[in-house]
Formats: C-alpha cells, sequence, structure tokens
C-alpha cells in the first residue's frame, strides 16, 4: 500500500490500555453484499504478514486514531536484548477500498470485510491477488469483445463481398468485358499505325531523292510474305472463276435443253397445224368412203382397202386388244429420217370377257430417232441414232384416283428404246388387269404371308 495512504503501525508497548483514552474516530463500514460474503468464503486468507518498512524521516506524522474497520494494534515483545518481530495489521483506506470494489472498467471486486478482527492463523486477500483477479477478469471480458468484434468484422466482410457482387448484373459485366477487349484490340491497332507510321518516315527521305536504294530495303522475310500472300490471293480469285465458269456452263447447258424444247414444241405445234389443215382440205375436196377392213380412225392404215391388210389389222387388233385410232408422220430432225405418232387404246379384258372388268387405256407412242445419251459430235449416219418410243398417257383426268394409282410408272410419260417395247407391252397388260380386276382370295393369302415373314 502506499505509504501516503495508509496508517503507519505503532511498535513498543502501549501506554494505554486498549479501549482507554481518547477514542478515534472510525468509519463505519458498509453493509456487506451477498458478493462481499461470497468473495470472503471463496478467498483463502493468509496467516504471516510482513513487516511493513519504516517509513522516511520528515514524513512521520502524529498517530491519529486509525482510519478503517478496526483499530490498529501493536504488542510490545519482552524486553531484552533480543526482540521478536511485531505482527501488523494491514490497515486499508476507504479510497483504496472503493477502487477495488468498483473494479477496472465497471466490474466489483469482492473486497473482504473491514471491521473484522483476524482471528489468529487466519489469512488475509492480499492486494496483488485481488489486482490480479480484475486484470483476469478483464482480460477475459476483452477476449469476448475482441471474438465479438472480429465475428462482426467477418459478417460485415461477407455483406460488402455480396454487395460488391450484386451491384452490377450479368448484363454489364459482359459489356465490360467487351469495352475491355475493344480497347486491347484499338491499343493493337494503334500500334501497328504506330508502326507502318514510323516505316513510311524512314522510306519517304529516299524516295523524295529520286533514290531507288528504297527497294533493296524490304527484307527477305517481308518480301516472302508478301509473295506468299499474293499467290494466295490469285490462288483464291482463279477458284472463283473456275467456280463462275462451270456455273455459266451449267445455265448455258440448261438455257440450250430449254431452247432446243422450245424448238421441238413449236415444230410440233406447226407440223399439228399443217396435218389439220391438210386433212381439212383432203376431206373437202374428196370424202372418205364407207371404211372396210380393221382400218379405224380419221386416217387409216395404208392398204385397209386391200381385204389381206384388214384381216391382218383386225388379227394384230385382238391378238393385243389395241387400236390404233390414228397415226400421224412428223418431219425429221436427223437425216431425213421421218418419225411417226401413234394414238392407240388398249382394252383389258378378263378370261369370261365381262363387262365390269372392261377398262380402256389410251396413250400415244411417238417412235424417235435420237442421239444416244453420251454421243459426242456430228452425226453422219443412222447408226449414230437411237431408235426411241415415247409414251404419253391420254384422258387420265378422267379417271379415278384408284385406277391411276394401280397404273403405277403409266400414268406418266417416260421414253424407252424401242427394243424393249415387248418389255412395255407385257408391263402395261400387267398393270391394267392389277388396276382393272380385284385380287384373288389365294394371292391375297399369299401376299399377307410375305409380310410377315
Amino acid at each position: 500500500m502506499s505509504s501516503d495512504r495508509g496508517t503507519r503501525a505503532r511498535a513498543g508497548p502501549s501506554s494505554s490500555k486498549p479501549g482507554v483514552g481518547p477514542k478515534s474516530k472510525r468509519k463505519q463500514p458498509p453493509a456487506a453484499t451477498e458478493e462481499d460474503e461470497a468473495s470472503d468464503r471463496d478467498t483463502p486468507e493468509i496467516v504471516e504478514t510482513k513487516p511493513r518498512p519504516a517509513p522516511r524521516a520528515g514524513s512521520v506524522k502524529p498517530a491519529p486514531t486509525a482510519k478503517g474497520k478496526g483499530k490498529a494494534k501493536a504488542e510490545a515483545g519482552p524486553s531484552g536484548s533480543k526482540k521478536s518481530p511485531m505482527e501488523v495489521e494491514e490497515i486499508v483506506d476507504d479510497d483504496d477500498d472503493d477502487e477495488l470494489a468498483a473494479g477496472v472498467n465497471g466490474h466489483a471486486v469482492p473486497v473482504p470485510p473491514r471491521n473484522r478482527t483476524q482471528a489468529p492463523g487466519s489469512k488475509s486477500l492480499p492486494r496483488a491477488d485481488a489486482s490480479a483477479a480484475i486484470l483476469t477478469r478483464q482480460n477475459e471480458r476483452l477476449s469476448r469483445r475482441l471474438e465479438s468484434a472480429q465475428a462482426t468484422i467477418s459478417n460485415l466482410e461477407k455483406q460488402l463481398k455480396e454487395a460488391y457482387r450484386v451491384r452490377t448484373t450479368e448484363v454489364e459485366e459482359q459489356l465490360r468485358l467487351q469495352e475491355e477487349k475493344h480497347q486491347e484490340v484499338v491499343r493493337a491497332k494503334n500500334d501497328v499505325i504506330k508502326q507502318q507510321d514510323e516505316m513510311l518516315a524512314r522510306k519517304e527521305p529516299l524516295a523524295a531523292h529520286g533514290k531507288t536504294s528504297v527497294l533493296y530495303l524490304v527484307t527477305r522475310e517481308a518480301a516472302d510474305a508478301e509473295k506468299r500472300s499474293a499467290e494466295e490471293q490469285v490462288t483464291f480469285w482463279k477458284r472463283e472463276a473456275d467456280e463462275r465458269q462451270q456455273e455459266l456452263e451449267r445455265k448455258e447447258q440448261a438455257l440450250a435443253e430449254a431452247t432446243q424444247k422450245i424448238k421441238d414444241l413449236e415444230y410440233e405445234v406447226h407440223v399439228e397445224r399443217d396435218n389439220a389443215a391438210r386433212a381439212q382440205k383432203t376431206a373437202a375436196r374428196n370424202p372418205a368412203p364407207p371404211a372396210r377392213g380393221g382400218g379405224r380412225g380419221p386416217n387409216p392404215v395404208l392398204g385397209a382397202d386391200d381385204p389381206k391388210y384388214s384381216e391382218l389389222v383386225k388379227f394384230y387388233e385382238d391378238i393385243t386388244n389395241t387400236l390404233v385410232t390414228d397415226i400421224k408422220i412428223q418431219d425429221a430432225k436427223y437425216l431425213g429420217l421421218h418419225e411417226w405418232t401413234l394414238t392407240c387404246m388398249y382394252t383389258h379384258a378378263d378370261k369370261d370377257n365381262s363387262d365390269k372388268t372392261k377398262r380402256t387405256l389410251a396413250f400415244m407412242l411417238r417412235f424417235t430417232h435420237d442421239p444416244p445419251d453420251d454421243f459426242e459430235g456430228e452425226i453422219e449416219s443412222a447408226d449414230d441414232l437411237e431408235r426411241r418410243v415415247q409414251y404419253t398417257p391420254l384422258h387420265l383426268d378422267q379417271e379415278s384416283d384408284d385406277f391411276r394409282t394401280a397404273l403405277d410408272f403409266l400414268k406418266g410419260c417416260f421414253t424407252f428404246p424401242r427394243t424393249q417395247f415387248p418389255l412395255f407391252f407385257k408391263s402395261m397388260i400387267e398393270n391394267m388387269k392389277n388396276a382393272c380386276e380385284p385380287p384373288d382370295d389365294e394371292s391375297m393369302e399369299v401376299e399377307e404371308e410375305e409380310e410377315a415373314e
């Protein structure tokens, strides 16, 4: 304790008995709180106390009545050459007690009761231990506050990061990235422009003085790069020119085919008109006699007036069920070889010759002389030409959809070599049979079995 605040202990024999003489003023101790009582019970007391140091000269004051919770007592030892050490009771100042009770930063510290005489063998709580307890509690409190502050800081950091993250949208982030990329491209372009300006600045003085040595300042690498670039451009434009040429050739070929087709159609129309005009004139001058034999149509078969030819025509008509109702001659396209056009009617009849199954297919056959598809060159003889037959169905728009579907390939126009004419006739008979006769039960069963397999 401080020497100026505590009361000095007095040594030597007492001149008066305890309680005799003037009574010293004592401050009445406050009522002990529950916390003080708990502290008194939990805190161990110290039995021995060390003697306080002697007061310095000039600082000794008259010993008034001790101020505290008890009387200051001093016992004189026996007279003799050897004196035993004096046991002194420590007197605590009221201000110090208040500080201990208040603690540090508002934390109360248990203070032992003042007006309590320590029994022999009891121990008192040192002030150093009380201060250590105060510091320990203060450290614990500060540690808790530090942990709370650190947790708050961590939470605020998370909130700051989240706020920074949601501060900009994804579109704005993409815009920022695009701007940065654009800036990089602009900087790169500016660098290239700067380099080109520097190269141009180095070459301009030589060119201004009429020196041709500027042509030799180009490095081998630069010349090779320019050469490769020029070659690539030449190759590219050549390829483009070839593609354009091929496309032009295709268009010219298509145009030539269309032109030829138009010419053929115009020629056919012209021939048809001439034939119609001649037929009208002939019919007006010479009325046709009654038909005899198998000739049919406006243009009977040549020699039909002869009974032999009439019988021959009827024989072929009966065996093939095909009637030739008209025959026309067309002008030759190659080597004066005429083309013939026959208008025919094929009638299908079953073995019973029932009227229910009789159906007629009208068609036109044109016998032509055309060069082969792979022929190249000039046509010099008839061997260079191929005899073909052009098939064209007639009046199919008046038939039902089922009938047209059953005809299969016969419902459209096509061309085939004349050597395949028997195969064509056989296919026509089979298709007409399928279109006119209902399928047999046995054939249907066979078809169902084949489909099941």
